[in-house]
């Protein structure tokens, strides 16, 4: 389409707006899926929070035992000396 044939001025003008419109499109689902793949790290970020503070939680019990000395268990058997 170097050349400018009047015959054909009504047909280059509609080429030109198929390329505009394909480029348009292209461009939105580019940004849709950049839009997409933000909401997932995003989405990734608050699970992997909340279960790293569940997983504390859960295991702040079994820290205190460790960190306990032995003196201050109960035992579970009574002690008969």
């Amino acid at each position: 389409m170097n050349q400018r044939k009047p015959d054909y001025a009504a047909i280059e003008a509609h080429i030109r707006r198929a390329r505009l419109e394909q480029s348009a499109a292209l461009g939105d689902a580019i940004s849709d899926g950049i839009v997409a793949l933000w909401n997932g790290i995003a989405r990734a970020c608050i699970w992997l929070s909340h279960h790293t503070r569940a997983q504390a939680k859960a295991h702040a019990g079994s820290a205190r035992a460790i960190n306990e000395t032995p003196c201050d268990y109960t035992p579970s058997i009574p002690r008969h000396y």
